[in-house]
């Protein structure tokens, strides 16, 4: 008996792109986060998110303040 195999060839190539995809976007998402937490603890923006304090801060360390020259 001959199966035709090209069904479980196209279904497994689908189910590795799309891990493969899933894999990409994971790494993106954390790459952006490295960024917005180096970006608000240097200060070149603003903790807009308002989210430093409990994403970043125990792997980035407290966010510099700025200082008022009056």
């Amino acid at each position: 008996m001959k199966r035709n195999i090209t069904p479980i060839v196209a279904v497994l190539a689908i189910v590795a792109a799309l891990g493969l995809v899933g894999a990409m976007d994971a790494e993106d998402a954390e790459a952006q986060a490295a960024l917005y937490c180096d970006n608000v603890k240097s200060g070149v923006w603003p903790d807009y998110e308002e989210a430093y304090v409990s994403q970043c801060e125990a792997t980035h360390g407290p966010k510099k303040v700025a200082k008022n020259f009056r």
